[in-house]
């Protein structure tokens, strides 16, 4: 059962590198690439805890005929932290946008040496 996490790791280590190639392309300050970097990843961490949340409640409160259940003020927490997790990848997505055009547009690369 480790190997998911290995592999789930790998994939969020991927991502991270590919966000900050991005974000080193895309603007000129180094800190505003960084910045970027950093709510890009948080941000998919919130998204995937919250849409992990939501999978649970739908299986354990819709789904689930025997064996443990979701119900009552449990499936409710459970839908409010999801949402509330995936509202926060929101935001901290739209803060990563904002960063990107606070570093410039159309300005030199931070990422690219030389210049």
């Amino acid at each position: 059962m480790v190997w998911v996490w290995v592999i789930l790791g790998a994939v969020f280590l991927a991502l991270l590198a590919r966000s900050r190639y991005e974000n080193m392309n895309a603007t000129s300050s180094r800190v505003a690439a960084w910045f970027g970097v950093l709510t890009d990843g948080l941000a998919m961490v919130a998204l995937g805890f919250g849409v992990f949340g939501l999978l649970m409640a739908l299986v354990l409160g819709v789904f689930a005929s025997t064996g443990p259940r979701l119900v009552g003020s449990a499936l409710r927490d459970t839908l409010l932290w999801s949402s509330g997790l995936i509202l926060l990848a929101a935001a901290l997505q739209g803060a990563g946008v904002l960063a990107r055009r606070w570093g410039g547009r159309g300005a030199v690369a931070a990422g690219r040496p030389g210049h």
